[in-house]
C-alpha cells in the first residue's frame, strides 16, 4: 500500500488529482509560516518573552533545509506516499509534544518538540511531493513546482486565521494552547494523509498525450545526471548560492515585516496586519508568476530578470520610505516580496532542467539547505544590521535604507551567479546509475494516467480551493478596514 510500485497511476487515474494533493500536504506544512500567530499567547502561557518562544520557528525552519538534505534519496527511493505518511507522523507528533511541553510550561521542551521533531516533519513533507508533480507535467514544469510551492506558502494564509479561530475556541491558558495543538495535529494529519492517498506517480516513460519535448536550451539536459554525480558539478554549487541569494532577503523581510513597516513608514501598528496579509498575498502571486514565464522564457533568464526585478525592489523600498510614500513602500514590498516567492516557486524546475527528472528529489533535497539558511540568517541578519547602524551617529538615520540596499546588492550577486550557470556536460555516462533508482514496474499497466478531468478532480481541487478563498477573503478584509 505504501510502497513506490504500489503508487504507480493506473489507467483511470489523471494528473489533475496531482496538484491538490500535492497542495495539500504543502499546505499543512506551511503552518510553519502561521506559528507567528501563536507566540503572543506562547509567551504568555509560557512565561517567557516572544523571542525566546520564536527559537521554535528558527528551529524548525533549519530542519526545513537539513531533513530533506538527509532523506533526499530514501524519498526518490521510496516513493512520495510513504515519505508523506512518515512525514504527516513526525510533523503531527511534534505538535502533539508541544502542546503538551506548553502544559507543563516547558520552553525547551515546546522548542525541541516544535523544532526538531515538527520540524523535521515539515522538511520531509515539503521535498517529498515534489518532484512527483514535476514528472506529471512535462510540459509545465515551472507551473508545476510553482503550485507546489504555492501551497507552501497558502499555509501560512490559511494557517493563520485558522489558528486565531481555534485559539479563541480553546482559550490562551496552558492547558487551552494544549489543546489548540492537538486540533492542529488532527486537521493537519487529516490533510497530509489525504493528500498522500490522491498522490500517485507515473509509469515509467509516461508523457501526456501529444506531448513534444522542446528542443534543448543553454542548460536543459537531454539525459538524467545522477544524484552523487550532479553534487560534484558547478551547476549544483551555482543552483545552491542562487537559491541563497532569492532567498535570504525576503526571508529576512517576512520575518520582520510588522515592525520594518510601522518604522519606516511611521505607521500605526494596527496596519501592520493589514500590510503583512498583503505580503501574504504577493508571495503566494510570485509562486505562480514566475514559474509560468520561466515556462515560456526558460528558468535562466527567468531567474535573471527576477533578480534585477527584486534589486530595484529594494532599493525603492527606502526611497519610497524616505518621500512618504506609503503606498510605494507597500508596492515595491510586495514586489521584492513576490521576488522571493518565485525564487523559490521554480528552484524544483531548475535542478529538472539542469540534471533530469529521475533524481530530482534527492538532488533538490540537497539544494534546501540554502533555503533554510536564508530562513534562519535572514531575519537575524535584519535586525543585527539594522541594529548595529542606529549605534552609529553617522548613519542612524538612514539604518534601514543601508540594510535594503545590501539586499540589493545580494541580489544582484546572486543574477550574475545565475548567468554562469551551464548545461551540464557528460550527462550520458550516468545514465545507468540513474536508472538503479526507480526499482519499480507499472505492474501490467499498458495505458495509464490520462490528462482529462474527473469528478474526483472536481471535489479534489474545491477542498484546496476553499479554504484559500475563505483565508484570502479574511486578508482582504483586513486590507479593506485599514485602508477604509
Amino acid at each position: 500500500m505504501l510502497s513506490k510500485a504500489d503508487t504507480v497511476a493506473g489507467p483511470t487515474y489523471t494528473r489533475w488529482l496531482a496538484p491538490p494533493a500535492v497542495f495539500l500536504v504543502h499546505m499543512a506544512v506551511g503552518q510553519l509560516n502561521a506559528l507567528s500567530v501563536l507566540l503572543p499567547s506562547l509567551a504568555t502561557g509560557l512565561e517567557v518573552s516572544q523571542a525566546t518562544v520564536g527559537w521554535a520557528y528558527a528551529v524548525a525552519s533549519l530542519f526545513l533545509g537539513i531533513a530533506p538534505a538527509l532523506v533526499g534519496s530514501w524519498v526518490d527511493w521510496q516513493g512520495p506516499r510513504k515519505a508523506i505518511v512518515v512525514a504527516a507522523g513526525l510533523f503531527c507528533a511534534g505538535l502533539i509534544l508541544a502542546g503538551i511541553a506548553v502544559s507543563r510550561g516547558s520552553t525547551i521542551g515546546f522548542v525541541a518538540a516544535y523544532g526538531l521533531v515538527a520540524g523535521f516533519g515539515i522538511g520531509m513533507g515539503y521535498l517529498a511531493p515534489v518532484a512527483t508533480l514535476v514528472r506529471w507535467f512535462p510540459d509545465r514544469p515551472g507551473l508545476a513546482s510553482g503550485f507546489s510551492i504555492m501551497g507552501y506558502g497558502a499555509g501560512g494564509l490559511v494557517g493563520a486565521p485558522l489558528a486565531r479561530m481555534i485559539v479563541d475556541a480553546c482559550g490562551r491558558t496552558p492547558d487551552g494552547l494544549q489543546r489548540v495543538f492537538l486540533i492542529l495535529a488532527v486537521v493537519y494529519g487529516v490533510a497530509m494523509l489525504v493528500g498522500a492517498w490522491l498522490l500517485r506517480i507515473p509509469p515509467r516513460g509516461w508523457t501526456p498525450f501529444g506531448f513534444v519535448p522542446p528542443r534543448s536550451t543553454t542548460v536543459v539536459t537531454e539525459i538524467p545526471v545522477a544524484p552523487d554525480v550532479a553534487l560534484k558539478t558547478p551547476q549544483f554549487r551555482g543552483l545552491v548560492i542562487v537559491l541563497l541569494c532569492s532567498a535570504i532577503g525576503g526571508a529576512g523581510f517576512l520575518g520582520h515585516a510588522a515592525g520594518i513597516f510601522t518604522a519606516m513608514t511611521r505607521s500605526p501598528a494596527e496596519a501592520a496586519a493589514a500590510f503583512v496579509a498583503m505580503l501574504g498575498l504577493a508571495n503566494m502571486l510570485g509562486r505562480v508568476v514566475w514559474p509560468i514565464v520561466s515556462d515560456d522564457r526558460g528558468r535562466k533568464r527567468t531567474f535573471s530578470l527576477m533578480f534585477l526585478v527584486m534589486a530595484l525592489a529594494f532599493c525603492a523600498v527606502p526611497w519610497a520610505a524616505a518621500e512618504r510614500s506609503t503606498g510605494g513602500f507597500i508596492v515595491a514590498s510586495m514586489v521584492a516580496v513576490a521576488c522571493f516567492g518565485g525564487g523559490s516557486a521554480m528552484m524544483p524546475a531548475y535542478v529538472r532542467d539542469l540534471f533530469g527528472t529521475m533524481g530530482v528529489g534527492a538532488i533538490y533535497g540537497r539544494v534546501l539547505p540554502a533555503r533554510a539558511a536564508a530562513g534562519f540568517f535572514g531575519p537575524v541578519f535584519i535586525v543585527s544590521a539594522s541594529g548595529a547602524l542606529a549605534t552609529i551617529p553617522a548613519v542612524a538615520s538612514h539604518a534601514w535604507s543601508i540594510v535594503f540596499l545590501v539586499l540589493a546588492a545580494i541580489a544582484l550577486v546572486g543574477g550574475l551567479v545565475n548567468r554562469t550557470i551551464r548545461r551540464v556536460d557528460g550527462a550520458k555516462a550516468h545514465l545507468g546509475e540513474m536508472l538503479t533508482m526507480t526499482p519499480f514496474a507499472v505492474k501490467g499497466v499498458a495505458v495509464a494516467a490520462g490528462s482529462g478531468v474527473s469528478p474526483a478532480t472536481v471535489v479534489a481541487w474545491s477542498v484546496v480551493g476553499l479554504p484559500v478563498l475563505w483565508a484570502i477573503a479574511d486578508s482582504l478584509f483586513r486590507i479593506i478596514r485599514y485602508v477604509g
